[in-house]
């Protein structure tokens, strides 16, 4: 028998909401969508009085009047027309409230429209979108022809729940929604205290296993050797004592015997009250793998995956960051990096950076375009920083010249400090890091095996800078008629020189992200208050652009500034500034061509412009508005129960909040958290439809709430920590500090209005969809392609 199952638990799975006719519950519609977003083609319908959904057909395809859903066990489905992988349903209510709930739904699948059988592996959620209530259902690994969301309410003296027509406001995603995850047999075994000859045992069960009792270790059986990319394993609540001290994760390619993996990253994350654990491959192939942890206790359990077969999940590595594969060398008292040739080719033992001019580098066979090179730390610390650091390319390993264009960026990762050295336009076969530290009495950074802490990965972990010309016109002082000239100038500009403006042409109309000016030195009399922008499609007549938001960094010595647009399409787009002066200037773009830069929209998500407020003893968060609106001064968050509070002036869609700590450390975490969303600043409604995560950039802790379907005016995040003797979070500017971004939806049409390219950020990952249609507007293909967002 399986020796670590349990005593269930009383666990209450989420599920989803329903709908009814509106003018006619015996009638059900049909609806034929663009693709948008993964939008499946499909024709709806509906089955009333659906008491025996296993066995109740669905009809009325292509009915296009209102449903109520709410209404007589009304059922709603789609029939795609042959068996297809689907990743989402949404029913979009006509107003914001209903009395459906989780509790209501029940989804099931056929591929006759004969026999149904229920769907287990689901999720569900309840937004409000545009003033209308989004119930979602998102589903892992079904495929099927028919499948039909039914609803357990037989009232019919009242509806809350009105698909108006059900055509539109019932539709329906394929995977492309998704993380790929792949199909794979779980299985278990307890009292593992030999991992390396563990079998893995019981595949297929489908009932609740502990996991922090007995040595127990979980795994997957994927039928052959694949590539893997991560692992999620989910706690039926939102707390645990397992943590990453306590895992190893062993492969195997026949079960009998197992090998540790090293090379793996671990987070945890509370997801729909649900305490996720998640591990991390670079380069991972293998039949088999198991998670293994070493708690031996068998008093208590905290840790269960109550199905064994959905709570455990396995991802391709179409997830990751492509890794490239390289040889990796180094050199000891490189003195003279332009001549200091990488020897030590292949080598698997330690090697300290911070170490008598020691240099490490990569050789990638040919030329290559190189996004970005990862140096692991074997602790969290060390000496070394930015300014020790310079990168040279070689494309024979004997003469190396110096790269300029590069950024930097230091991060602790499961206890290790990583060095992040990211790339615009490289491309080289050799590539080193050189460090100037001569110093060999100490080291305080080591790669504790060469070729596996050292990493590097190729461009498209980039956002992609725009092929375009750069001009600029003098004396702008009417930005609304000003052309910009001097297209392809290559010398240097004056920005902040007699109202100069700068400009691109991207030689037709394309979406726009970003904007970014390179001063040439590290400080400018420019600020934000100096600019405005503008786009144009023919070079004569400019209007202005009114949202975008505007950073100021330091990178390698130089001042950038950044301008960040939500969706902008011009084939001409100007940065224009109002100072007028001609006696001295302090920002200079030392080449027009290359230190003015655009992006396409497939950056960051862009960052919406918000007040930011706070409320103090916010001991009942759902009654207590937010005021202090517009404060600039630094704020404690961990104090007399605080609350951060965002007004975004209109209702729009939020894909992430950050708080951005003056300091590397602090004492909250996300069990310290509730957010909250209101249309007022009145009354404020909980939402659980949150992530949480926690990074550190630019030396400063950064907790990140991610959304899914969130739409609001006013959000806020409430913390539960009343002590007034100390803080430990200090937002260091209220209103910089605080940020809010959208939820990464984009765009593009052709001149038919149908969409020709869509970004959208969904579930942690970016995507593009591009769209073919023939002369006749007919769509012909839909690509999809897994984009890396840069951090």
């Amino acid at each position: 028998m399986f020796a670590f199952i349990f005593p269930l638990l009383s666990v209450e799975y989420v599920a989803g909401e329903s709908a009814i006719p509106f003018n006619d519950p015996l009638h059900s519609t049909t609806s034929e969508n663009i693709l948008s977003n993964g939008k499946l083609t499909a024709t709806v319908g509906i089955t009333d009085n659906d008491i025996n959904p296993t066995e109740g057909r669905l009809a009325s395809w292509g009915y296009t009047d209102g449903i109520a859903l709410d209404y007589h066990n009304v059922s709603v489905g789609f029939d795609l027309g042959s068996a297809k992988g689907i990743g989402k349903i949404e029913l979009l209510n006509y107003t914001s409230t209903t009395r459906l709930g989780l509790s209501n739904y029940t989804v099931y699948s056929s591929n006759d429209n004969l026999t149904y059988v229920p769907v287990k592996n689901w999720t569900f959620s309840s937004n409000i979108v545009n003033g209308k209530m989004v119930h979602t259902f998102t589903f892992a690994n079904l495929t099927a022809r028919y499948v039909k969301v039914h609803q357990n309410i037989a009232d019919t003296s009242t509806y809350t729940f009105v698909l108006f027509n059900l055509q539109t406001d019932a539709k329906i995603y394929d995977q492309s929604i998704l993380a790929p995850q792949m199909p794979a047999t779980v299985g278990g075994t307890a009292n593992d205290i030999d991992p390396l000859a563990g079998r893995l045992v019981s595949w297929g069960y489908t009932d609740g296993v502990a996991l922090d009792f007995g040595n127990a270790s979980v795994g997957f059986d994927l039928g052959s050797a694949k590539g893997i990319g991560k692992i999620e394993l989910l706690n039926y609540t939102s707390t645990t004592r397992l943590g990453l001290s306590n895992y190893t994760v062993y492969s195997s390619n026949d079960n009998l015997t197992y090998v540790p993996v090293k090379n793996w990253t671990f987070s945890s994350n509370i997801v729909n009250g649900k305490m996720v654990h998640t591990f991390t491959f670079a380069n991972l192939t293998a039949r088999y793998v198991k998670v293994h942890q070493n708690i031996a206790d068998t008093s208590t359990y905290t840790f269960v995956l109550f199905n064994l077969q959905t709570d455990a999940k396995i991802y391709d590595q179409s997830i990751l960051a492509p890794q490239m594969s390289a040889t990796v060398g180094a050199t000891g008292n490189d003195i003279d990096p332009l001549a200091g040739i990488l020897v030590s080719w292949g080598y698997t033992d330690g090697v300290a950076v911070d170490y008598g001019n020691v240099s490490v580098g990569f050789d990638l066979g040919s030329a290559k375009g190189i996004g970005k090179i990862e140096l692991w730390n074997y602790t969290s610390t060390t000496r070394l920083g930015q300014s020790n650091y310079t990168v040279y390319s070689s494309n024979d390993n004997l003469t190396y010249v110096p790269v300029k264009n590069w950024t930097f960026s230091s991060n602790i990762v499961n206890g290790k400090m990583v060095h992040t050295f990211t790339f615009a336009n490289l491309t080289a076969r050799y590539v080193k890091v050189h460090q100037n530290i001569a110093d060999t009495s100490t080291y305080t950074f080591v790669l504790f095996n060469l070729q596996t802490d050292a990493k590097i990965y190729d461009q498209s972990i980039l956002a992609p800078q725009m092929s375009a010309t750069v001009g600029a016109t003098g004396n702008d002082i009417d930005p609304l008629a000003g052309r910009l000239v001097s297209w392809g100038y290559t010398d240097g500009v004056a920005v902040d020189y007699g109202n100069v403006s700068v400009g691109f042409d991207l030689g037709s109309t394309k979406g726009i992200g970003k904007i970014e000016l390179w001063n040439y030195t590290s400080t400018t009399r420019l600020g934000q208050s100096n600019y405005t922008v503008y786009s144009s499609n023919d070079n004569l007549t400019y209007v202005p652009v009114k949202n975008w938001t505007f950073s100021s960094n330091i990178v390698n010595g130089k001042m950038v500034h950044t301008f960040t647009f939500a969706n902008l399409t011009a084939r001409y787009v100007k940065v224009h500034q109002n100072i007028a002066d001609t006696s001295t200037y302090t920002f200079v773009l030392f080449n027009l061509q290359t230190d003015a830069k655009i992006y396409d929209q497939s950056v960051l998500a862009p960052q919406i412009p918000a007040t930011v407020g706070i409320v103090e003893d916010d001991t009942v968060p759902a009654t207590i508005p937010v005021i202090n609106w517009g404060m600039g001064n630094p704020t404690a968050t961990d104090y007399n129960s605080r609350s951060v509070g965002f007004d975004l002036g209109s209702i729009k869609d939020i894909g992430r909040i950050e708080l951005w700590n003056n300091s590397l450390t602090t004492r909250l975490g996300p069990s310290n958290y509730t957010l909250y969303t209101s249309s007022d600043n009145i009354t404020y409604t909980q939402t659980n439809n949150w992530t949480f995560s926690s990074k550190i950039e630019n030396n400063q802790l950064v907790h990140a709430f991610t959304f899914t379907n969130l739409t609001t005016r006013y959000v806020k995040v409430h913390q539960n920590i009343a002590d007034t003797s100390t803080y430990t979070f200090v937002l260091g500017n209220l209103q910089t500090s605080g940020k809010v971004y959208n939820p990464l939806t984009t765009y593009l049409y052709n001149s038919r209005n149908q969409p020709t390219t869509v970004y959208y950020y969904q579930k942690g990952i970016f995507y593009r969809v591009d769209f073919t249609y023939d002369s006749n507007g007919n769509q012909l293909k839909k690509v999809v392609t897994q984009l890396k967002l840069v951090e």
